[in-house]
Formats: C-alpha cells, sequence, structure tokens
C-alpha cells in the first residue's frame, strides 16, 4: 500500500513539474519587430514588441569614452576595458552603464524601460501582477526572457554581470560575467531614503526573475531601451 501511495505521489510531483516547464515554455507573441540603426555610431538594433512597446532585443552598445559612466568589456579575465578599440567581447555583451551613464547613452526617440514597464513585461510573459510588484526572487518566466530564437518572440535578456567601481576584498571590478544579468530601469525606490534605482536580475539557472534597488553611479549594469509603439 505505501509503494502505491509513493507512485501516486511521483506521478503528482512529475505531473505538476511537467506543467510547470510546460508554464514556462509557452512564450508569448510579439505582436512587431524591427531593427533601428544609432545615426551616432552607426550600430544596429533589433527590437520587438510587446503590447504598446517596442524593447530592443539588443544590450546597448553605445560607447560613452569615459569609464565614470561606462565599461567595455576586456578579453583579460573579463574585466572591464577603457581601451575603447578593444571590441572583443563588446559586438556580443555591449556596455555596462551607471544609471546617468545609461541616460547618456540613450539614442533619441527611446528611453531607460520605467519599473512600471519591466513589470509590464514580465506579465506579458506570463509573471502575476502580484509577483510582479514583489521584491526579491520572483515568477518562473526567466529562461524565456533569456531564450534566443530565430522568430519574433524573443527578447534575449543576456548575462551579462555587472561592473563595481568598489574594490571588495579579493574580487575583481567586474563580476559575475556570464552567469548573472542586471538591467537598469530607470524608476526610483520611493520607499529607501536615499534615491536607489529598481534593476532586474537573471541567474543562468533560476526560472525567477529577480526585483530590488540600488545605488546608480557605484555599480554598472546592461540596459535595454524601450520606445512607445507607433
Amino acid at each position: 500500500m505505501k509503494k502505491l501511495i509513493y507512485i501516486f505521489a511521483a506521478i503528482a510531483v512529475f505531473a505538476a513539474c511537467s506543467e510547470d516547464d510546460e508554464s514556462r515554455l509557452q512564450m508569448p507573441q510579439s505582436s512587431a519587430k524591427g531593427t533601428f540603426t544609432d545615426p551616432r555610431d552607426g550600430y544596429e538594433y533589433r527590437w520587438v514588441r510587446y503590447g504598446n512597446l517596442d524593447w530592443m532585443v539588443d544590450n546597448a552598445h553605445y560607447i560613452i569614452d569615459n569609464d565614470a559612466y561606462c565599461i567595455i568589456y576586456s578579453p583579460s579575465a573579463g574585466e572591464g576595458s577603457t581601451d575603447w578599440n578593444d571590441r572583443t567581447y563588446w559586438s556580443k555583451w555591449g556596455c555596462l552603464y551607471t544609471i546617468e551613464g545609461a541616460n547618456m547613452a540613450c539614442p533619441d526617440g527611446w528611453r531607460i524601460p520605467t519599473d512600471a514597464e519591466w513589470q509590464q513585461l514580465e506579465q506579458e510573459f506570463g509573471m502575476s501582477a502580484t509577483d510582479a510588484a514583489t521584491y526579491g526572487w520572483r515568477g518562473n518566466i526567466a529562461q524565456n526572457l533569456l531564450t534566443d530564437t530565430s522568430d519574433s518572440t524573443a527578447i534575449h535578456l543576456q548575462l551579462g554581470g555587472y561592473y563595481a567601481k568598489t574594490w571588495v576584498n579579493t574580487s575583481s571590478h567586474m563580476r559575475e560575467w556570464s552567469t548573472m544579468g542586471y538591467y537598469w530601469t530607470s524608476t526610483i525606490d520611493e520607499t529607501k531614503d536615499n534615491p536607489l534605482y529598481f534593476y532586474r536580475k537573471l541567474m543562468w539557472n533560476k526560472s525567477e526573475v529577480y526585483r530590488q534597488s540600488t545605488a546608480g553611479d557605484d555599480l554598472m549594469f546592461s540596459v535595454r531601451y524601450v520606445r512607445d509603439a507607433e
């Protein structure tokens, strides 16, 4: 009898996991897609439309020749580099910016998404409104956000890590490269005393998306720009 109970329990767990996997794999269909060429440097970005917003499918690549605002990747152990001619990793990962740098790098007609717009995107991918407004790890949509496909459904967030200006113990300035991705929002967290900006974090082996706030001038994150759909 106990053996039969264990079998039924295992079947129930398997079914629940299968349902979770199936739900995670159901990606939304974007309503439009296209490309945008930044006239400042000629870089061509892909974009996809979810709801009333066009989201860039590529990390921002515009180089600000000032390491107080912008860092690109160096082939030396993934460290940040101010050698603006070294584009070994730049073509894939783009740049990392402070929040001010992200504003400076933004092309005309585009903007850093707000926290509410990130929540809107998360809900498009299946996260509940309650989860989307929660701090910490939420939902089960991360792998869909990270997926890269040739059709119009992928936003393809990337695991570009982050850059910290402050040196901590033996840690390098460039951290969590290729294991986690960090993305700015333009929204200040009004629940905190200091001006902290909301951001999103994704991890290579987690299905949840992390929501928290941090100072905008010491850390450098990736950014995806948005614009209102025409």
